[in-house]
C-alpha cells in the first residue's frame, strides 16, 4: 500500500472513528507513544485508550492539514477537534507513522497538551 493510500485510510477513520476501526490503520503489533501518556502496546491497548478517550470527548474528530512521507514513513500534520461542554476545542498535531504492511506499527504523536489542560 502506498503512502498516499495509508492517508486516504487515516482520513476516513477519522471521519466515522469507532474502536473497531482501529485495525484499519494500526498494525496488530503497533506501538502508539505521545505526549501525556504512557506508551500502548498493540491494537487491544489503543482500543482501550480510544474508548476511553471517546467517553470524554465522544464527538473527537481529525481533520488533517498536510502530509509528506513515502511506503516506509509518513508524517501527517492534523488538527484534533472535539467539544467539551459548549466549548469548541482544537489542537495541532504531528503523527510521524512507521508503516509495515500498509498499516503503522509505530506511532510517535507530537502535540502541545496547553489548549486541552485550559478547556478539558
Amino acid at each position: 500500500m502506498s503512502a498516499e493510500q495509508f492517508v486516504a485510510n487515516f482520513i476516513d477513520f477519522w471521519d466515522r472513528p469507532s474502536v473497531d476501526r482501529i485495525p484499519e490503520i494500526l498494525h496488530p503489533d503497533v506501538v502508539l507513544t505521545q505526549p501525556l501518556s504512557p506508551p500502548m502496546h498493540g491494537i487491544a491497548a489503543a482500543q482501550r485508550e480510544f474508548a476511553r478517550i471517546w467517553q470524554f470527548l465522544p464527538d473527537l474528530r481529525a481533520h488533517v492539514d498536510r502530509w509528506r512521507g513515502d511506503d516506509d514513513v509518513v508524517f501527517i500534520e492534523f488538527r484534533l477537534l472535539a467539544h467539551v461542554g459548549r466549548h469548541r476545542i482544537e489542537w495541532p498535531n504531528v503523527d510521524r507513522m512507521i508503516l509495515r504492511d500498509g498499516k503503522a506499527i509505530q506511532r510517535m504523536n507530537y502535540f502541545d497538551p496547553l489548549p486541552c489542560s485550559r478547556s478539558c
